[in-house]
């Protein structure tokens, strides 16, 4: 899957963070130094993914910053997609 932009990718953190897309894309940003998105749900204990541009996904809980998530995406870290539970 290759995600175009961020609203395209708001629509898949959506469907992975169980939220609408307009709630996803209102609540994103573009994060150019990984090539990717960031998605987050703004409520205490809230989630939080990185989309790459690739399709790749990496989610993580409330408690880490918005740098922790982007230095362990930049690393490598991933979440597999079987993880989500999505119906197909």
């Amino acid at each position: 899957m290759i995600i175009t932009d961020r609203r395209s990718g708001a629509e898949f953190a959506g469907r992975l963070l169980r939220c609408s897309t307009e709630e996803a894309f209102v609540n994103s940003e573009d994060v150019p130094e990984i090539d990717g998105f960031y998605y987050c749900q703004p409520v205490r204990g809230g989630g939080q993914i990185i989309i790459g541009r690739d399709g790749s996904v990496m989610f993580g809980i409330s408690s880490l910053t918005f740098e922790e998530m982007v230095t362990l995406f930049a690393g490598g870290a991933r979440t597999d997609l079987e993880e989500f539970d999505l119906d197909t």
